[in-house]
């Protein structure tokens, strides 16, 4: 069975986080199996994330990167970055655009083994995200790390 991560972050999170974060996806890969990562598009975490896992797949031939999207793929301007393997659009046509990105991460959340996340205690929408994760991983085993704390 093929294990995916799921990757969220504070927008403006440090650079200094970067070696726990290619630790941690070397980990997982390398000890639970994860082959499938998912990331967004907005701020510097998911830009790190994205480009640690692309480096991750030049060690790994069967890693694989998909961009997570609150935005309908016909109201996008074009096709993912380059790196990314395709893209996913949770479904999401009932949602209130103001709750989209919301709901696009909880069914992230859902569907994943694995839960990376740089969420420090200051960042309101993560930590709702993390306590989210947390309440889910009573109901069915789920790997949860946060990177803001040691």
């Amino acid at each position: 069975m093929m294990k995916n991560c799921f990757l969220f972050g504070q927008e403006d999170a440090p650079e200094s986080i970067l070696p726990k974060l290619e630790a941690a996806l070397e980990r997982y890969r390398r000890q639970l199996g994860v082959t499938r990562f998912y990331v967004g598009e907005d701020g510097d975490f998911d830009r790190m994330a994205a480009a640690a896992v692309i480096r991750l797949r030049e060690r790994y031939g069967d890693v694989e990167l998909y961009l997570v999207t609150s935005v309908h793929p016909s109201e996008r301007s074009g096709p993912p970055a380059p790196g990314f393997d395709g893209l996913l659009y949770p479904p999401l046509e009932n949602v209130p655009r103001r709750y989209a990105q919301e709901r696009a991460n909880c069914y992230m959340v859902d569907t994943c083994h694995v839960i990376l996340c740089y969420a420090p205690e200051k960042a309101g929408k993560e930590q709702n995200l993390l306590a989210y994760a947390v309440h889910r991983g009573w109901r069915e085993p789920i790997w949860i790390e946060n990177l803001a704390f040691p």
